[in-house]
């Protein structure tokens, strides 16, 4: 099966994918620079500090912030690992690199038009994101590319899975930040709204977890940022236990829910092999 995906495959067309994807991550990587404020502002002061971890009642705390490092080691790590010998008709890349080569085209993109203040074409960019990602890791869970020793699946699965997690919980935030730059909100409701918000978010972790078997890296990036979110809302100018509270249930319910979608497709495997016994 893979000697005749190798046949139909020119050679020119996978090194073109691998010189895509490194280019992608030099340009992430420059303009992870930029909003770390190395090559200019930080991220959290940019648009009148819209982004900020006081901006809203779904701002994650700072040291949230953290988790791009890993991911952008990560990416660079997948850049890497493509280029190493027999790695350049694997179908692992051949599946999924070109995707990968654009969440962080995509990434380096938000970075820079954040540094503009689009606010709004940044959401569009987040959107996309997760739209992205979510295609790779469909990819994974499919079952469409072999299975990844330890290398490969930290360089792949940890890295696109977490960046799928969090990235989902950065377009929350930014959608409300937007929201409110234009003077949304919604008086007394606001922490009803924001609790509201992120039950939605657990939602949609527990619905990506129906479609990539319980992935727990998809998982810890969305606990990583409920947690967060807490963590900012029990100090601050903008303490609320109430959407604390409402942000430590959200990380429960994607937790039990992703947990619990893995323990009945255990069972399912297992029941079909007891079948087939």
């Amino acid at each position: 099966m893979i000697q005749m995906q190798d046949e139909q495959v020119p050679p020119d067309s996978d090194r073109e994918r691998q010189i895509f994807v490194t280019l992608s991550t030099v340009f992430a990587l420059v303009s992870a620079m930029v909003g770390l404020g190395l090559l200019g502002s930080p991220v959290d002061v940019v648009a009148s500090g819209a982004l900020a971890s006081d901006a809203t009642l779904v701002a994650p705390a700072q040291w949230a912030f953290l988790l791009w490092r890993p991911i952008y080691l990560g990416m660079l790590a997948y850049a890497v690992l493509q280029w190493l010998p027999g790695q350049r008709t694997r179908p692992l890349h051949r599946e999924i690199g070109w995707q990968a080569g654009w969440s962080m085209i995509l990434a380096g993109a938000w970075v820079l038009v954040t540094q503009r203040g689009w606010l709004w074409i940044g959401v569009l960019f987040l959107f996309a994101i997760v739209f992205v990602l979510a295609l790779v890791n469909l990819t994974l869970a499919s079952g469409a590319v072999e299975r990844r020793r330890a290398g490969s699946w930290l360089a792949v699965d940890a890295t696109f899975g977490v960046y799928l997690g969090w990235a989902s919980i950065a377009t929350i935030a930014m959608v409300t930040a937007t929201l409110k730059s234009v003077y949304i909100t919604y008086g007394n409701l606001d922490p009803l709204v924001a609790v509201i918000v992120l039950l939605i978010g657990a939602g949609v972790g527990v619905r990506l977890a129906l479609h990539t078997k319980a992935s727990l890296t998809i998982l810890f990036g969305f606990v990583w940022g409920f947690v967060a979110i807490a963590w900012g809302r029990l100090a601050g100018p903008l303490e609320s236990p109430f959407v604390a509270g409402g942000a430590i249930l959200a990380a429960v319910v994607v937790t039990g829910g992703t947990l619990a979608v893995g323990w009945a497709g255990r069972r399912s495997a297992a029941g079909m092999v007891a079948v087939a016994e």
